[in-house]
């Protein structure tokens, strides 16, 4: 997934990185950097992409184009999470030991 599928239409500069790391230590110094730069970003601009009018590559030299809410909950994220759930996959095909609680995190639940 190119990396502009998340803000094809941002007001800030997109972020430029290589498409594959060789190492653990190169993904999470690269996941340091775009965490600095999220904190940087105005939160207005933000918001206000709920609204906007987005145009988007979908292939070739198709476009697609729709409000930005319905980007991200419509396209953006079932993309993200089909990817997310490619990886997963592909890692226990491989032997890698991971599992659900992996991929929930710490999920803020209080037992009653």
């Amino acid at each position: 997934m190119p990396l502009d599928y998340c803000h094809p239409t941002a007001p800030h500069k997109k972020l430029k990185l290589p498409e594959w790391y060789v190492s653990s230590l190169m993904m999470d110094r690269a996941l340091d950097a775009i965490c600095r730069r999220v904190k940087t970003l105005d939160r207005k601009q933000i918001d206000a992409a709920a609204e906007r009018e987005i145009t988007f590559p979908l292939g070739g030299t198709n476009k697609g184009q729709m409000k930005g809410d319905d980007y991200l909950n419509h396209f953006m994220l079932p993309n993200f999470y089909f990817h997310c759930t490619a990886a997963y996959a592909i890692l226990r095909h491989c032997g890698v030991d991971v599992g659900k609680r992996d991929f929930l995190g710490a999920i803020p639940l209080k037992m009653v």
